[in-house]
């Protein structure tokens, strides 16, 4: 199926993750493989690997090693937000994570740490620390970059920390991140057809424990005598891509093209690993009568 160069961003009502389409070609990968050879599934899918990410509200009521934040430099009412940016949420192991003030207030120290948490969000280990009481000599910036170890499916955090000149933390900001674990577990399924209905439900469950990332394309097959001969398909595709957390089903009513014949069907979906180098391709077969 041709993909359009176009994107779009926001959460579908049924409730999944969308943004950027992932960037595989799901038909020039299919041109190496053995249609024959794949599966309808991957991992353990019919037992459910939840995610040990933390909530976001969760992270921070953990994180009693820091001190309160009292909004007195990271709040916009009282004109003192001098928050330039910063990484959160998901990211993957070995990335490069960054925060950032536009300026360093005069008398005050600026404190950056990166820190590792376990399991329920208590502070594990120091991974690295940035302090300064003097901003860039050029732009007045403070910016901290760490790189994450290469661990996966580890909580982390991010913080910001105003000091005075008596070295009393005034104020703290926290930023919870999350390495997914590095695995898949999930099932693709194709409901039988019928001729004249032209349309079949496409059913993708994620096991978990990582969240799975996928666009709308896909490819079909027919199946002639032992080969599977791929079905001609010109029709154009959003480039949207979607995430689906842990235990989640994806559900999408699928039109076929043209007038298909009855016979016996495989649809080939390529599905990756939100935020870690795995990817794989599904293929699900149904009968259309």
């Amino acid at each position: 199926m041709i993909i359009m160069a176009a994107t779009a961003c926001g959460r579908e009502d049924s409730g999944f993750e969308k943004g950027p389409v992932p960037s595989s070609n799901e038909t020039n990968f299919l041109d190496q493989l053995d249609i024959a050879s794949l599966k309808n599934m991957i991992g353990d899918p019919n037992t459910l690997h939840p995610s040990a990410m933390l909530s976001h509200e969760a992270a921070l009521k953990a994180a009693d090693d820091y001190g309160a934040r009292t909004g007195v430099w990271f709040e916009d009412e009282n004109g003192f937000n001098l928050l330039t940016s910063y990484t959160s949420g998901e990211t993957k192991a070995g990335n490069t994570v960054s925060a950032g003030i536009s300026e360093v207030p005069k008398d005050r120290t600026v404190r950056f740490q990166l820190t590792s948490r376990d399991e329920s969000g208590r502070r594990k280990a120091l991974i690295a620390q940035y302090m300064t009481s003097e901003g860039d000599p050029v732009y007045g910036r403070a910016d901290f970059a760490p790189v994450l170890p290469g661990n996966s499916n580890v909580n982390y955090l991010l913080s910001i920390e105003m000091l005075s000149k008596d070295d009393v933390v005034e104020d703290t900001f926290l930023i919870p991140l999350y390495v997914p674990a590095h695995e898949l577990n999930a099932r693709l399924t194709v409901d039988t057809a019928t001729e004249d209905s032209n349309v079949a439900k496409l059913t993708l469950y994620n096991a978990g424990s990582t969240s799975l990332f996928f666009g709308k394309d896909y490819s079909l097959y027919s199946k002639d005598g032992t080969e599977w001969k791929p079905v001609p398909d010109d029709r154009a595709v959003i480039a949207i891509g979607i995430n689906t957390g842990p235990g989640g089903t994806y559900e999408e009513m699928i039109t076929f093209p043209g007038q298909m014949m009855p016979g016996h069907y495989r649809l080939v979906k390529r599905i990756e690993g939100f935020m870690t180098d795995l990817s794989v391709s599904l293929a699900a077969d149904f009968e259309l009568h």
